[in-house]
């Protein structure tokens, strides 16, 4: 299955509404109820049954970039501009970080 934009503004969407509601256990589990609500609806964007499976590979894949991204940001010579929603560093700098990541 192949992820899009809209499923993950559905799902990101549908988890801020359930916080909000107070269905929030813990720092990163919601009820189970909430969960299984949003898969009609990502089933119907993608044009293809969305499993529970799929959700929280998805939820693992967003924690993974998230964190990735804070530790990119928090590194000397890279900002992080709110406006663009963008990383911003040196091309050099760039080169360096992809060197040692590769």
């Amino acid at each position: 299955m192949r992820w899009t934009t809209t499923m993950d503004n559905v799902l990101l969407g549908t988890l801020v509404e359930a916080t909000r509601d107070g269905k929030k256990c813990g720092m990163n589990k919601w009820q189970d109820s909430v969960l299984k609500s949003m898969r009609p609806a990502l089933s119907e964007i993608a044009k293809e049954e969305v499993q529970q499976s799929h959700i929280d590979n998805r939820l693992r894949q967003m924690k993974l970039e998230y964190r990735n991204f804070l530790e990119l940001k928090g590194r000397s010579g890279v900002a992080y501009i709110p406006s663009k929603q963008e990383l911003e560093a040196s091309n050099d700098y760039w080169r360096e970080i992809m060197k040692n990541e590769v």
